[in-house]
């Protein structure tokens, strides 16, 4: 279990340090107006769902390449 605590930690500090490349702050530090919040929650949902089925197509291409040996 520390694993995937340690790997989730690991994103968290890997997308904190992109938001202050990209936009020299936190997202802690952003103001609470700056966007629509649910709506930008929404869209890396989306985007996680598109992901997710990208590698679900991948999985399952495997499973019948190995199905044939």
């Amino acid at each position: 279990m520390r694993k995937i605590k340690q790997m989730i930690n690991d994103i968290l500090d890997q997308q904190e340090k992109k938001g202050i490349e990209t936009y020299g702050q936190t997202l802690e530090q952003c103001d609470d107006n700056a966007y629509s919040w649910n709506v930008m929650a929404l869209e890396e949902l989306v985007d996680a769902v598109q992901y997710l089925s990208k590698e679900n197509l991948r999985l399952q291409k495997r499973v019948r390449e190995l199905e044939k040996c």
